[in-house]
């Protein structure tokens, strides 16, 4: 993948105090894993939802994410219901 197919995106949890990472990736979805590769916490329950924006657009997605039965890797993600 080129360096001009990549994005940057921000990603923080929604309802944190967390002010998130920016992450050059190809997709909302890339960034979303990417987020929860680097910044998984112990006190994360059995699933989040993470704010995904395109930095030069201000487009937002949201992405429930449920962690795996070990309770230490994502499991699965999915559309989180609208924000707002």
């Amino acid at each position: 993948m080129s360096e001009s197919e990549l994005r940057q995106f921000h990603v923080h949890v929604r309802d944190a105090s967390h002010r998130g990472l920016l992450f050059e990736e190809a997709s909302f979805e890339a960034a979303a894993i990417a987020f929860t590769e680097r910044w998984m916490h112990d006190d994360w329950s059995e699933w989040v939802v993470f704010v995904v924006r395109d930095v030069e657009t201000g487009h937002e997605c949201s992405f429930r994410v449920e962690f795996a039965p070990d309770g230490q890797s994502p499991g699965a993600i999915q559309g989180a219901p609208p924000l707002g």
